[in-house]
């Protein structure tokens, strides 16, 4: 059935073909396969098919199920072989397989259906193909009565966020929502390191700054086909292969961070991020206004004994003072003057509809692409920024107080709701 299936994908170059290929294979174990290609974290085989011998003559006549190369491969990726013994393994593997069912293992091995078609063209099919990687948010102030004092006080330096995932040879960068990225120093900087995931924020140096539009051009850059190599990783988690693929650690933060620090304490291009020690919420804060009045964005406060979890942790409080909101655009003003080809003002709202608006503060050139491809923007996430919400006594819908526009955010799907905006107020 699997080598029917690539057979059937490689008759027509057409990538509506290919798909309507996908609906009509659909299946269990079809999905499976798929998996076994695409899914780099669960399933790391350490071994390329250029390392191998592969028979020039018809020998084995033996043709697994999805399943049943799942379970042969299985000492490679929970790494109970490794180097010539899983080598050996393999090769005495392949030489049992019909040759149809050798081509299979290629595309598994090789990561690669060898057809045209991407992971990304799959999933439009059968849903997410790869494991998701885990991200931990931060609470609001609402949850401060969870931090345990003395407490760990980080930088909120805005960078962009990246899981470097470390597995012998092979060190993959991923988005939070799960696109790989190139960063070749940064891989270079790792190499020697444990085996795991490297939580943080790259920041492009020479766009190093203290403006949001400095950081928002950083992480454009770092968001695009061609990122560029100038980068820092700033770290500040590590988890082990095995808190990895369960997406939570119990070991406390404490260790943890201080792990991220032993690793990196002379490495070119990854540093820890920068973390002082806080007796109290008052010093806290003190430490992050001083932050933010140096152009930084605020301060992330964890509690010693943090687990990692995947999902909002209630140990680890963002402090800010200059609020920042995710909100929908949903229109635009026209424009006068000197805008009167563009636009004046973007229209915004949250997706629960309790708080409206405008914002300017846009750039020239970031205008002049907007109002060229209003289609591609409109409906779409972005970031504004304000020194706080109001709303007028006889209405229920809040307003932001002097909003400036910083960025749409390609990474996200939902706005911020009224009551995460109403704790952010809150966190001075």
């Amino acid at each position: 059935m699997l080598y029917n299936f690539l057979v059937s994908l490689n008759k027509d170059n057409s990538r509506n073909y290919k798909i309507g290929v996908l609906n009509e294979t659909k299946c269990p174990e079809i999905k499976e396969f798929l998996e076994l290609v695409f899914d780099k974290i669960k399933y790391k085989y350490y071994i390329r098919t250029s390392q191998l011998d592969l028979p020039s003559q018809e020998i084995g006549n033996n043709t697994p199920t999805a399943k049943e190369f799942k379970e042969a491969l299985k000492p490679l990726y929970t790494r109970e072989l490794t180097g010539n013994a899983a080598k050996k393994y393999l090769q005495d593997f392949i030489h049992e397989l019909a040759p149809e069912s050798q081509s299979v293992l290629i595309c598994i091995l090789d990561r690669d259906l060898h057809c045209g078609v991407d992971v990304k063209t799959a999933e439009k099919v059968y849903g997410p193909l790869k494991f998701k990687m885990p991200y931990m948010r931060c609470s609001l102030m609402d949850k401060i009565k969870n931090i345990k004092f003395p407490a760990i006080l980080q930088l909120k330096a805005d960078g962009t966020y990246r899981t470097f995932v470390k597995s012998g040879d092979s060190i993959t960068a991923y988005s939070r929502s799960g696109e790989e990225y190139s960063h070749p120093k940064i891989f270079d900087s790792l190499k020697d390191s444990p085996d795991g995931a490297y939580i943080g924020e790259l920041i492009v140096n020479d766009l190093c700054g203290d403006s949001a539009e400095v950081r928002y051009a950083s992480n454009g850059a770092l968001n695009s086909l061609n990122p560029p190599e100038n980068v820092t990783f700033f770290v500040w988690d590590y988890l082990t292969p095995d808190e990895l693929l369960a997406k939570h650690s119990n070991t406390p933060y404490e260790e943890r961070f201080k792990a991220v620090q032993n690793i990196f304490e002379n490495t070119e291009n990854v540093k820890p991020i920068e973390s002082k020690i806080v007796r109290d919420l008052s010093e806290a804060q003190s430490i992050a206004k001083m932050w933010i009045s140096e152009g930084k964005e605020g301060a992330v406060l964890k509690d010693f004994k943090t687990p990692f979890e995947d999902k909002t942790s209630k140990y680890q409080i963002k402090l800010k003072l200059e609020i920042e909101i995710d909100v929908r655009c949903v229109g635009f003003t026209a424009g006068n003057g000197k805008f009167a080809n563009t636009f004046g003002a973007i229209e915004f709202e949250t997706d629960d509809g309790c708080l409206t608006g405008q914002c300017s503060g846009i750039s020239d050139a970031m205008r002049a692409e907007i109002a060229a491809h209003k289609d591609k923007y409109l409906n779409n996430i972005m970031t504004i920024k304000g020194n706080d919400i109001t709303r007028a006594k006889d209405s229920e819908i809040y307003g932001v107080m002097h909003p400036q526009f910083i960025g749409f955010r390609n990474d996200k799907s939902e706005t911020d709701d009224i009551q995460r905006i109403l704790n952010m107020v809150s966190g001075f």
